[in-house]
């Protein structure tokens, strides 16, 4: 009987490290195209390579041609080339694609948000999410898709939610009419892939975009720092990527972050009630050592100034006919005064 026992486990154990190279093995043809970063309830991952799929884990790595498919109130999020955040809700196929110029997600049915930030991606790159009958490329926005319908008539409801650039829609069979969305627009492509067309813009109500939103949100019990902290006990690489891929500030830098504090704070001060504050404001003296509101150092009036310069001319009167170069006091170097510096000095007595 223990022979039985130990032959059994030590299948099992064969099995599972078969299993695993093969694993490695297909994981290493394929190029990495992003990793799991926060994920709620359960999902599936099937790679190219094998026949079996495999439960879907936080910080897991997606590489392309990889099959991800979401259960019954699930959501998983990814992130792609460092730039494209990807929540795919629940009862959603989506496959990774990737070209040599730019990302690829293809979605075959379900709900999918993808947000962008501008600022990270470069110039002519592009995101494109393919369904069955339209092509959507997204250069730096918050767009939500959605495929419903049969096989044979499928349809694709594409909502810009944010865009800074025009989210470009258009339908497989002719990919050159494009359909331009700007923010709170809407755009249905239906038909089969090889006669779909698409319909016109509509504008978003304010509910559709309140759910749009909700899309590209994560529940609360969701696993992964971007829902509710890391679960590593440490930041990672991948959670201050997806902090500047959900940032609108993402790409600025901390000397430009400080450069418009300090624009602001200059704003704010040549913009105070009643315009710039004047020097010696009414009722403070001039001679007064207290800063004047403006934070500008205290300038004496001009009868003060005329006052000085007077006292000092007739304390200079009264020297003898020589003078030293350093501090106009009598010295050992002394020099006899000129005429032009003995009527300087007169005119002040």
């Amino acid at each position: 009987m223990s022979g039985v026992r130990t032959g059994v486990i030590a299948g099992a154990v064969a099995s599972a490290v078969v299993f695993g190279a093969a694993w490695v093995v297909a994981t290493a043809q394929e190029p990495r195209a992003g990793i799991v970063t926060a994920l709620a309830g359960q999902a599936e991952i099937y790679h190219a390579s094998l026949p079996d799929s495999a439960p879907l884990a936080l910080r897991d790595d997606v590489y392309v041609r990889d099959r991800i498919q979401t259960h019954e109130e699930s959501v998983v999020r990814l992130l792609l080339g460092g730039k494209a955040a990807v929540t795919v809700r629940e009862l959603s196929v989506l496959t990774i694609s990737e070209d040599p110029n730019q990302s690829q997600v293809e979605l075959h049915s379900g709900k999918v948000a993808l947000r962008i930030n501008k600022a990270l991606m470069r110039p002519g790159d592009v995101v494109e999410i393919y369904t069955p009958n339209a092509i959507i490329g997204v250069r730096g926005s918050l767009v939500v898709v959605e495929v419903e319908g049969s096989v044979d008539a499928p349809q694709s409801h594409v909502t810009a939610v944010e865009a800074s650039l025009p989210i470009l829609v258009a339908p497989r069979a002719d990919p050159a009419r494009t359909t331009a969305l700007n923010p709170n627009e809407a755009v249905t492509v239906a038909g089969p892939r090889h006669a779909a067309k698409a319909g016109p813009v509509r504008r978003v109500a304010p509910d559709q975009a309140r759910r749009a939103v909700e899309m590209a949100a994560l529940p609360p019990h969701a696993r992964g720092s971007s829902a509710c902290g890391s679960t590593d006990g440490g930041a990672s690489a991948s959670d201050a990527a997806v902090a500047r891929v959900q940032s609108p500030n993402a790409s600025r830098s901390t000397d430009e972050v400080r450069g418009g504090s300090a624009a602001r704070r200059l704003t704010t001060r040549r913009s105070r009630p009643g315009g710039a504050q004047p020097r010696n404001p009414p009722g403070r003296s001039s001679g007064s050592s207290s800063r004047p509101d403006d934070g500008r150092p205290p300038v004496r009036s001009r009868p003060g100034a005329l006052k000085a310069l007077t006292t000092r001319a007739r304390l200079l009167s009264s020297l003898p006919a020589t003078v030293s170069p350093r501090r106009g006091s009598a010295g050992p170097y002394s020099r006899p005064l000129t005429a032009l510096e003995k009527d300087r000095h007169s005119r002040y007595v």
